[in-house]
């Protein structure tokens, strides 16, 4: 089934972005996690859960995550701005 162009929404119209490519997508994040890498580890405060779970903190622009035993346990872990 063949659609007519002028049927098209305009969220399906061509795109005027031009393709990046895989070594300068690459490059960006390498230069991302440099520069979070620089800013050093979040730390929750808590010795156990920063030195022992965690070994060291948490890395920056990482996404981690934990559980517990105990469903009404919650922590909330926010970068400062």
């Amino acid at each position: 089934m063949e659609i007519d162009a002028s049927e098209a929404s305009p969220e399906a119209s061509y795109s005027e972005l031009e393709p990046t490519s895989a070594a300068v997508l690459l490059d960006q994040e390498i230069t991302h996690r440099e520069g979070l890498e620089s800013r050093g580890n979040i730390f929750t405060g808590c010795d156990e859960l920063d030195d022992h779970v965690l070994l060291g903190g948490m890395q920056r622009g990482r996404v981690i995550g934990l559980s517990a035993e105990e469903e009404t346990f919650g922590l909330l872990v926010r970068e400062p701005l």
